[in-house]
């Protein structure tokens, strides 16, 4: 045993068992159990029998593995303590879930892929632009850092390596919506620069979905306007300072037409124009809702979805 690694010590047991080697970690779990949960591990030629050949540490074959000490340490805690990776709604941390992600996928542990997909879902699927607004503010999947960039950025790598593109419209959304300036200190970042400029490309297709769902205030009021001059001259107002005394931002679907928005408006405009400016206003953001997909080059929601039906074992 090399004098730098080092016994992962609650993940190292004493009967039928492996050393897996991942960088400088070790890890002696139950053979039989691993070969259980794991197909790939199942029919891997690297279950040696003890032989002159076969490297041991104390008495147990050694299996290295080509895959970060941190992710192996994750999936091996998931699958050998019951507690440490527990299913929605009890709600985990992103590196953790990335790195079980990744790992259950590449070696077939089909109920932990499940698991880490359903977490992510929480905070990166919906089937619409209402959903996703009237998601939580808190979210679910929590984060080291507060720099979301140099979170999202090893999401949409994960979900790509896996397949799970569906997670990708709203981690990409994310992403694009922090601003040129902090994406573009992130192109050092080992993998980044292609997603990195993906985002930036994005920012037109941004910008004009912001304008589209902010559209409804230059709209004229409805033949059934109880107050032409007054509702008109309202919506004018809220135009000149939405584009002319605010910063445009690049958050079509979080703009600030909630519902103290709405009812603020409704203090001033008749009802009939009030109903026609939100169901303006909803019609545009479900139609960029549509485009989101496509404009990070990735399929419909229609077959994301069909996509994530099939990943997570449900009946079409």
């Amino acid at each position: 045993m090399d004098q730098q690694e080092t016994r992962v010590e609650d993940l190292w047991f004493s009967n039928d068992t492996l050393v897996i080697r991942a960088e400088k970690k070790l890890f002696r779990v139950s053979k039989s159990l691993l070969a259980a949960r794991s197909s790939v591990f199942r029919d891997m030629a690297a279950f040696p029998q003890p032989s002159g050949d076969t490297e041991l540490i104390d008495g147990s074959p050694v299996v290295s593995l080509h895959d970060s000490a941190a992710d192996v340490e994750v999936l091996l805690r998931a699958i050998f303590d019951s507690s440490y990776f527990m299913p929605p709604p009890e709600r985990v941390r992103l590196d953790v879930t990335l790195g079980i992600l990744r790992l259950s996928h590449k070696y077939d542990i089909e109920y932990l892929y499940r698991r880490a997909l359903s977490h992510l879902s929480l905070d990166y699927c919906f089937t619409s632009a209402e959903q996703y607004r009237a998601r939580p503010t808190s979210g679910h999947v929590l984060f080291d850092s507060d720099d979301r960039i140099l979170a999202h950025l090893p999401l949409i790598e994960a979900a790509t390596e896996v397949g799970a593109l569906w997670l990708l419209p709203i981690a990409y959304y994310y992403t694009s919506v922090t601003g040129r300036d902090a994406l573009r200190d992130t192109i050092p970042l080992p993998a980044s620069e292609n997603t990195v400029q993906k985002c930036i490309t994005a920012f037109a297709d941004l910008i004009l979905g912001n304008t589209s769902v902010s559209r409804f205030l230059s709209m004229s009021s409805t033949a059934e306007c109880e107050n032409e001059g007054v509702c008109n001259k309202f919506r004018l107002n809220l135009l000149s300072v939405v584009f002319f005394q605010m910063q445009v931002t690049l958050h079509p679907l979080d703009n600030t037409w909630d519902e103290q928005a709405w009812r603020i408006m409704g203090e001033k405009m008749c009802s009939p124009c009030l109903n026609a400016s939100r169901a303006n206003h909803t019609a545009a953001l479900e139609t960029f809702w549509d485009r989101l997909p496509s404009i990070y080059g990735l399929p419909p929601w229609t077959e994301l979805e069909t996509m994530r039906s099939a990943a997570m074992g449900e009946s079409t």
